[in-house]
């Protein structure tokens, strides 16, 4: 019986002694965005900043291209990225976008969150009219 019991206690703190490692391991493999969704006007930057703790490796900033398929953003290899309108427009799906950074360190790849960029109207665009109004061909005046 006192083996078993000793057995068991060893076992214990076998297990207790790996567990800091284990956390460890997986907190500093954690690579997360500051930010889950940005609201963007159409004439606003804002930037965002990736974080790996004290990994190092290679940094890059994508956006989702459809279900699934996620491009690399041109030029976007460092811890932040500066989003405006421009950068996301072309692939805006309902007026938004999505975002994350990806992360290559030690033959590992690491995934940040997804961030959501919402792109919201300027006034100014918003109050801009719908369709301008006709020209008379002869003589260039407003119909």
């Amino acid at each position: 019986m006192k083996k078993k019991i000793l057995a068991l206690f060893l076992c214990c703190v076998m297990v207790i002694g790996l567990l800091p490692a284990t956390l460890a391991f997986a907190a500093e493999t954690e690579l997360k965005v500051d930010a889950d969704t940005v609201s963007l006007k159409t004439t606003q930057m804002k930037t965002l900043t990736a974080d790996a703790g004290e990994l190092t490796g290679r940094y890059q900033w994508q956006i989702q291209a459809g279900e699934g398929v996620w491009v690399n953003i041109l030029g976007a290899n460092e811890k932040t990225l500066t989003l405006n309108y421009g950068l996301v427009a072309s692939l805006l799906q309902n007026n938004t976008a999505r975002i994350r950074c990806r992360m290559t360190t030690d033959g590992k790849t690491l995934d940040s969150n997804v961030v959501t960029v919402e792109i919201q109207p300027d006034a100014a665009v918003a109050k801009a009219p719908a369709k301008a109004p006709a020209m008379s061909p002869a003589i260039g005046t407003v119909v």
